[in-house]
């Protein structure tokens, strides 16, 4: 096992099969983490606890009140972006190759380096379409049969069509136009950076360190591939962990077009003191381990199923 390749590389790939791959398994990790996601959302835009005691209550009145479209609100925007998760996915790739071939061959430096600038282009092309989510994703909500959530007063007003998705998506998209032109499309933009870059540079810096970490122990007991998953996991606990506070500016900027991010920290320290930490974690943590886990088991695998016929008896599962 110890002589075989764990960790596949750009090179050894066929494009061909490993990109249309890609795009299928990224679908269905969005489907699975996209409630997560929502109530993560919703817990950071509300103010103290005016409408969720927490990640599970968010849970039971979304079911209880929207039912399972209510977990799904924008979901159809967030699609668009498979397109640039997989743009995404192939700079990280290229980038480890690139790097390696300039003489970095340790891979947790190449991962926190490709990482990072990955994170950066994927961001560029994402924000539009991640804020337009996020707006989808507090329209419309309940914590009564007739008790509607009051939006944040920042927030533009939209009107929703409940029969025609898309309509309500070009409801959003003209809505925010008028409001705020191009720029509001980039809401937070700087503030993205700031989140997602270290994000993507940690994240797969701590995967492979924790895989170095992991290899010695359960070499001759566990699958390469579910080692791989349980290195995902605990690096997007610790990544997810730290970038929170963060997220949740981002979050604020973004939704709530509190206009700066000293204005947006003051209201949250006021709101929540040491909070700020915490508020909206528990939900991105279970969001965090599945996609972690699911999203590296699944990009394993494609990996291996994509590797050229010479190589396929030289790689560990």
């Amino acid at each position: 096992m110890s002589e075989k390749v764990r960790t596949i590389e750009w090179e050894m790939m066929d494009k061909r099969k490993f990109i249309p791959l890609n795009l299928a398994g990224s679908f269905a990790l969005t489907a699975s983490a996209y409630p997560f996601s929502l109530v993560k959302t919703r817990l950071q835009v509300q103010h103290g606890l005016e409408n969720y005691g927490g990640a599970f209550d968010a849970f039971v009145k979304i079911a209880k009140y929207e039912g399972i479209r209510g977990f799904y609100k924008g979901f159809l925007v967030s699609c668009f972006g498979l397109i640039s998760g997989t743009g995404y996915i192939m700079t990280y790739e290229a980038m480890r190759s690139f790097l390696s071939k300039r003489g970095i061959e340790d891979s947790s430096t190449r991962g926190f380096i490709a990482g990072g600038i990955a994170a950066l282009i994927g961001r560029t092309f994402a924000n539009p379409l991640e804020i337009v989510t996020q707006r989808m994703m507090i329209m419309g909500q309940r914590k009564g049969i007739n008790d509607f959530v009051k939006i944040p007063e920042n927030v533009i007003r939209i009107k929703v069509d409940k029969t025609n998705a898309l309509r309500s998506i070009l409801s959003v998209i003209s809505s925010m136009a008028k409001a705020d032109g191009i720029k509001g499309f980039y809401r937070g933009f700087f503030m993205s950076l700031t989140t997602t870059v270290p994000a993507g540079a940690l994240w797969w810096f701590f995967y492979h360190n924790y895989q170095g970490l992991l290899e010695p122990i359960l070499t001759h007991q566990v699958p390469v591939v579910a080692q791989q998953c349980l290195a995902a996991t605990l690096g997007g606990i610790t990544t997810t962990t730290l970038v929170n506070p963060l997220d949740l500016i981002r979050t604020r900027l973004q939704v709530e077009r509190t206009g700066s991010i000293r204005k947006t920290l003051q209201v949250l320290w006021k709101e929540e003191k040491l909070g700020i930490v915490t508020k909206g974690l528990s939900a991105k943590l279970f969001s965090t381990i599945l996609v972690s886990s699911l999203s590296i088991g699944g990009y394993e695998v494609i990996k291996r199923l994509s590797v050229r016929q010479k190589y396929k008896k030289l790689v560990a599962w």
